[in-house]
């Protein structure tokens, strides 16, 4: 341990190069020239550049976005259920065109259009907080007072 010395040198971030897929060696190269022109020892290159990335790194540098998509792709009634809403969503602009009915030709004129008689009307109600039983009740349009109610025999 008397008379030796330390002799310091410098890994290349090559693996990283390869993981992120840009294989430029522009940038590795002028690293490599300012870690010999510092006056470093050596300097070390791994054989990531000629080696596939192993599979456990894949999932260390990935996104979170890409980890979910990842696991996504494996569930295959998720995947079914995405080209499903897909399809759903594709069919928004077209719905109509599609449609067998005419935007008015149900039967909005009933509910929207129909006459509104003044006068004593009977009309089918809810009990809707309640029970939930329905009845008629007789109402008089003009005074909105109901007249009688009765449930159906």
């Amino acid at each position: 341990m008397g008379g030796e010395s330390i002799r310091v040198g410098v890994l290349l971030p090559t693996r990283e190069a390869v993981m992120s897929g840009r294989l430029d060696a522009a940038p590795l190269l002028a690293l490599a020239e300012r870690v010999e022109a510092a006056g470093y020892d050596s300097i070390w290159v791994g054989d990531s550049l000629l080696a596939r990335p192993r599979e456990q790194e894949r999932y260390y540098l990935a996104s979170q976005r890409r980890l979910i998509w990842w696991r996504l792709k494996k569930h295959r009634l998720a995947m079914l259920s995405l080209w499903f809403l897909v399809a759903l969503y594709g069919i928004i602009p077209v719905v109509e065109f599609l449609s067998p009915y005419a935007l008015r030709t149900r039967h909005p004129d009933y509910v929207y259009f129909r006459r509104n008689v003044a006068g004593v009307q009977r009309e089918w109600w809810t009990h809707r907080h309640g029970c939930g039983a329905w009845f008629l009740a007789e109402r008089d349009t003009r005074t909105n007072e109901v007249l009688k109610v009765e449930l159906p025999s």
